[in-house]
């Protein structure tokens, strides 16, 4: 993945609406490998947007999503903004037993 970002089209940072760049994200990991053992639960108001070069943006999911579907515990997998930074959450992640 760094060495994607290194090599990513430059380009100026724009307002990007985030729901939609996750969900193409969990679609294409998902088309990629499979995991019919986790639940995405996105909780992301539709307006919501990242201020971020749009290809560093996809290139960042892709290795964050790929990641839940690589190493994630079975079960849902939270997705959110929190304080302007967006978290995926797994109870694997979190070290608890449930989710």
């Amino acid at each position: 993945a760094l060495l994607e970002l290194a090599r990513a089209e430059p380009g100026p940072v724009a307002p990007v609406p985030l729901l939609p760049a996750i969900e193409r994200a969990i679609v294409t990991q998902a088309a990629r490998r499979v995991r019919e053992d986790l639940e995405f639960a996105i909780d992301i108001a539709p307006g919501t947007r990242a201020e971020i070069r749009p290809a560093v943006l996809r290139i960042v999911l892709a290795n964050l999503i790929g990641n839940v579907y690589a190493h994630a515990d079975p079960g849902p997998v939270r997705i959110d903004v929190h304080e302007n930074r967006c978290r995926i959450r797994n109870r694997a992640a979190q070290g608890l037993g449930g989710g």
